[in-house]
């Protein structure tokens, strides 16, 4: 979970999937959850994300939502960035999402440490693939 300053009561996973056969993501997935008294984002889910003065704008998140058993109301909405604009983000100065007119709130800079972390070791695998590229023999070189 991603921590967000300002308050807001909504929890915001980073997701990525790996395997051997791809061990760097392509993209992330960002994971809100919103439990609340009312729907919050059913009428107006827009996601914008501003980091060093960039910003990029999502458009409409589709929001999946249900009404819980205590009453509650649960919202789940999910944005996809690509690998390059995650590593922006998590070297940025400020990051701030919105979303909707409920959420305006800046990541910690905690969070964007752990962000980094997992941006650097990512790097590693990328250079580790690179070198065994180059310490592999060359299809085309003459055979003896």
């Amino acid at each position: 979970m991603v921590g967000i300053e300002g308050g807001s009561s909504i929890e915001l996973d980073i997701i990525c999937r790996v395997n051997e056969a791809v061990p760097v993501p392509n993209d992330f997935t960002l994971h809100f959850v919103s439990h609340s008294d009312d729907w919050r984002f059913l009428k107006y889910s827009e996601f914008i994300i501003n980091y060093d003065g960039i910003k990029k704008d999502f458009g409409e998140l589709k929001v999946d939502g249900e009404v819980l058993d205590d009453a509650r109301v649960l919202e789940q909405m999910m944005a996809h960035i690509g690998y390059e604009t995650f590593r922006q983000m998590a070297f940025a100065r400020n990051v701030r999402m919105n979303l909707g007119t409920q959420m305006n709130d800046t990541i910690t800079p905690e969070s964007r440490v752990k962000w980094q972390i997992l941006c650097n070791y990512f790097d590693l695998i990328k250079a580790e693939q690179q070198a065994k590229k180059n310490s592999s023999p060359s299809e085309s070189a003459p055979k003896p």
